[in-house]
């Protein structure tokens, strides 16, 4: 049984309501609003919620709306665009118990925001056109699996390379106690000393030379290890993307299909209207 268009609630912090344009020409009802109207909508009038922002003060905004409306057992689901590069606390909210039911960042285009709607309400194409031009695909769960291997591999590196930097910094400082506390016995060694401490100066010489070796090795390592994470990070940022763009060329492929699909109902209208006089001479 057919209910109509979805109706869409796109409360955006900013003012701007970037993508919601999109959203319309696609079927749904948007409705567009500033957060001081949220306190006039009515439970059960929306089949999903979004909140866009970019400035960090109104991503605080956000997910603290979020959280209210989950503790109050909303069951509308809730999706949160941060048109910016996302902070750590809306990365971090997903873990949330009060958590939104998904969420979009850094985003250049409407694909990841289409993509996500699609997941949850489907797109609002009827079934003839679906047919013909297929519908908005989902994100791809092996490329979501790859890039939460990089994004841990990162995470891995970024510790361990903390880790390093923690156990330089104290190398660093117990050689320069050693230093100073041996100084002073090595230039009273090299000013004349007893002939049998010189074989105590070469060993505590030898000694400073074991240290600074393993410190040269620890910044080699350091070094290594952030070049590894640069790398990574440019993988992640090439695949993202080159999938951003794959789903920008198959959105643009499925709106040729549809204008084409208008194209060729208008000629078959006018293929009649054209033989009218013809058959009125008969």
């Amino acid at each position: 049984m057919d209910h109509g268009p979805e109706r869409l609630l796109f409360c955006d912090y900013d003012g701007e309501f970037r993508f919601a344009d999109v959203l319309s020409r696609l079927g749904f009802l948007v409705d567009q609003i500033r957060p001081e109207g949220l306190r006039s909508i009515s439970v059960g009038e929306h089949s999903l919620y979004i909140f866009s922002f970019e400035e960090s003060k109104n991503s605080q905004k956000a997910l603290k709306t979020c959280e209210k409306l989950k503790s109050a057992q909303f069951l509308t689901p809730i999706v949160l665009v941060n048109r910016n590069k996302p902070t750590p606390d809306f990365i971090n909210h997903k873990h949330e118990e009060k958590r939104a039911d998904a969420y979009v960042f850094n985003c250049e285009s409407e694909s990841p925001l289409l993509d996500v709607v699609d997941g949850i309400l489907g797109t609002p194409l009827p079934p003839e056109m679906k047919l013909s031009t297929g519908s908005f695909r989902s994100p791809d769960p092996e490329f979501l699996e790859k890039i939460k291997n990089y994004e841990d591999q990162v995470s891995s590196l970024n510790k361990e390379l903390e880790d390093l930097r923690q156990a330089s910094s104290v190398m660093d400082k117990a050689l320069e106690a050693q230093r100073n506390f041996y100084k002073p016995k090595l230039k009273a060694l090299l000013d004349g000393q007893k002939v049998q401490l010189q074989t105590e100066t070469e060993r505590l010489k030898f000694k400073l030379s074991e240290i600074e070796a393993k410190l040269l090795d620890r910044e080699a390592r350091i070094k290594e290890l952030e070049q590894v994470k640069n790398n990574n990070e440019r993988k992640i940022d090439k695949i993202v993307a080159s999938h951003q763009k794959a789903q920008q060329n198959l959105r643009v492929f499925y709106q040729e299909k549809i204008r084409q699909l208008g194209d060729s109902a208008k000629k078959a209208l006018e293929i009649p209207a054209a033989l009218e006089p013809e058959l009125d001479s008969n």
